[in-house]
């Protein structure tokens, strides 16, 4: 199976019906647009930072001896699989799909 019918599955599930709506190239061309963009890739970049960060710092306290809790790995893991989750909406919604924008700010609106 390639990528792009593995991705088309997975479109399908996470976007439903709309799973094919594509956005106008000129939608996605819009300086507006692409300045959000800017700002979501800035965004996410730094909630990666974050989690990386909270796994490591969680890692050397084990190394160290000190027990750390197990309601710490879970929320690691959570972000981090939150962030992944988002990273793929926002890549699908830079490829013009419209159900990884309404993805993305659904999401935003849940996590705020």
């Amino acid at each position: 199976m390639s990528m792009e019918n593995l991705f088309a599955k997975i479109d399908r599930i996470a976007g439903g019906s709309k799973a094919g709506l594509i956005v106008p190239a000129e939608g996605l061309a819009h300086p507006k647009t692409k300045r959000a963009f800017a700002w979501i890739t800035g965004l996410l970049a730094f909630e990666l930072v974050l989690g990386v960060g909270a796994v490591v710092f969680a890692v050397i306290i084990a190394r160290a001896g000190e027990p750390v809790p197990f309601a710490v790995w879970m929320r690691t893991v959570v972000v981090l699989g939150m962030t992944a989750t988002l990273f793929y909406f926002f890549w699908r919604s830079t490829k013009g799909y419209y159900w990884g924008y309404q993805r993305l700010r659904l999401f935003a609106q849940i996590f705020r």
